[in-house]
């Protein structure tokens, strides 16, 4: 993982768990120890990305976002309305 220490509030940044892409969002705050708290709860993750206390088999964790990251959300998202589209009507 990469050292997360320069990100600023208003960066965006992407929640991973596991593998899989939750979700983009943005660094609402930085506290005074240096942990990142992220979108509107109240998740903390450490500067090396991985959510604070998290010991799970599926550890959550940031990374900055890239094209590579939005280009796989909307991806997922027209395959969703692809495979919620009922082509009966179409033939």
């Amino acid at each position: 993982m990469q050292d997360l220490s320069g990100l600023v509030p208003g960066d965006e940044v992407t929640l991973y768990t596991g593998s899989y892409i939750v979700a983009i969002t943005k660094v609402t705050s930085i506290t005074p120890a240096g942990f990142i708290r992220v979108g509107t709860g109240n998740e903390l993750y450490k500067k090396n990305g991985h959510r604070r206390s998290d010991t799970s088999w599926y550890l959550s964790y940031i990374v900055p976002t890239t094209k590579e990251h939005r280009d796989a959300i909307e991806k997922r998202r027209i395959i969703k309305i692809i495979l919620g589209t009922s082509f009966d009507k179409f033939s």
